[in-house]
């Protein structure tokens, strides 16, 4: 999920997002100030549209449960933002199993794995 903190419009055209191993270009669509955007698969475009304005990506990364690190580039092929993510956030067995999601609790503070 993407979220434009700023009070401007940002065109995602050549952003990228990548764990590493696999590197998706952003299509050229432009995140409006304020809004959010869902990147999801691009076969499960149809099931995430009614939560939330999404946009389906091909080649989508194979993310491990247990630890990764994903990045997002902005033109220029710097990192806007990045998180290294690790299973045991969840706090208990039963959410590391799968099932549950992670979610930045400051929208206005940047990761620190920049």
């Amino acid at each position: 999920e993407l979220y434009n903190a700023s009070s401007f419009d940002v065109s995602l055209r050549h952003w990228q997002w990548t764990d590493g191993q696999t590197t998706v270009p952003l299509p050229d669509t432009v995140l409006a100030a304020g809004h959010y955007l869902l990147l999801v698969p691009a076969a499960s475009t149809t099931a995430w549209q009614p939560y939330s304005p999404c946009i389906g990506l091909t080649n989508w990364p194979s993310l491990n449960n247990e630890t990764d690190m994903v990045w997002l580039t902005g033109p220029d092929g710097r990192n806007s933002d990045s998180l290294r993510y690790q299973s045991q956030w969840l706090g208990t067995p039963a959410r590391m199993a799968g099932g549950y999601t992670l979610e930045r609790v400051d929208l206005n503070s940047p990761c620190q794995d920049n």
